[in-house]
């Protein structure tokens, strides 16, 4: 079974190695959805080279649907992106509500104190789904961010967090 740190090293190899994302980076006046199309078959290419069949838009619980599943046997990873990490909420609570192991929300933040956005998202809207699904939780939760202006991702790695309290007799 792949970890998030597996899956992002991956991830982002695959990246900077592929042409057509590549060409699609780097092509002006992009729309979001030219963009979502691109990054979404760059992903189909990159589950594929890994072994991994790609189901897109599978449902998950309660009816909603995330953006690809990847399957072998064994093993599923969730994935979500987004372009507004502002709108980020109901992907996290959908990812948190899977059974899948790994967990991938890939989302986009202004370069403006980019570090202090992705550490916001994951403490403050991450985190907390995750801890309220103790007993429900197991796995990793990947949050992979990009800047919107340059080229480059950061990732930080999430797991339930388990509190410890001793029994009195």
């Amino acid at each position: 079974m792949v970890t998030a740190s597996q899956w992002y090293s991956e991830f982002y190899k695959a990246y900077y190695k592929d042409g057509k994302i590549q060409a699609l980076e780097n092509k002006t006046k992009l729309t979001d959805s030219q963009w979502t199309d691109g990054f979404r078959e760059f992903l189909r290419r990159l589950a594929g080279s890994l072994g991994y069949e790609v189901v897109t838009e599978h449902k998950a619980h309660g009816g909603q649907r995330f953006d690809q599943t990847w399957s072998k046997p064994g093993e599923t990873i969730a994935i979500e992106y987004e372009n507004d990490y502002t709108t980020i909420l109901s992907e996290v609570k959908k990812l948190c509500s899977t059974n899948s192991r790994l967990r991938v929300l890939i989302t986009y933040c202004p370069e403006r104190n980019f570090l202090s956005e992705i550490l916001n998202i994951a403490q403050h809207t991450i985190a907390p789904e995750i801890d309220k699904r103790l007993g429900d939780f197991s796995g990793e939760f990947l949050l992979i961010a990009g800047g919107y202006e340059w080229n480059d991702w950061s990732a930080i790695r999430m797991v339930l967090k388990a509190q410890l309290d001793p029994i009195r007799l």
